[in-house]
């Protein structure tokens, strides 16, 4: 394997980073840089990994803080934007996962706002934690609360970091 090659700019990779052209050449993370991340998150929000979510939460926020600044430079608002979709899906099914039984479900939903019909409906649901995740969960465990709790969102740190 050679490290030199003469190629386009959008089939390069280089320290992480790719090329496309808009206006000039710009700067965005390669596939497999964008694979990776999404790699380290998911070891991270493993369901059955037993620790806090706020020591959770901690190492996520500090995994995307170093991933963004590091890519400050880029273009890359919707890749982020599906990254964070799935990555709030992903922490809400780790809370689903650490409430454990129906009653606490139940109770928790409650909590959140949501329905006593609705509550042991998804309570006593037969899906699994990632289905009930992207379902219903969503509207009770918003953005805003996972926001609450500590959570760093990619777009927003993105926005605050980003060069020009």
């Amino acid at each position: 394997m050679t490290k030199t090659k003469v190629c386009r700019p959008n089939g390069l990779k280089y320290l992480g980073y790719s090329f496309f052209q808009r206006n000039g050449w710009k700067p965005k993370p390669h596939i497999k840089s964008v694979e990776k991340l999404k790699a380290k998150l998911h070891e991270l929000t493993i369901r059955s990994k037993s620790i806090s979510m706020e020591s959770r939460i901690a190492k996520i926020n500090s995994v995307i803080r170093g991933w963004v600044n590091y890519f400050r430079i880029c273009e890359m608002k919707t890749v982020l934007r599906t990254i964070d979709k799935w990555l709030r899906v992903r922490i809400r099914m780790c809370i689903w996962k650490q409430w454990k039984t129906i009653q606490k479900r139940r109770r928790a939903l409650m909590k959140l706002g949501a329905p006593r019909w609705l509550a042991e409906g998804l309570s006593n649901s037969r899906k699994g934690c990632m289905a009930i995740a992207k379902g219903g969960l969503g509207s009770f465990i918003s953005e805003k609360i996972l926001k609450l709790k500590g959570l760093l969102s990619l777009t927003d740190h993105y926005q605050e970091v980003h060069s020009y």
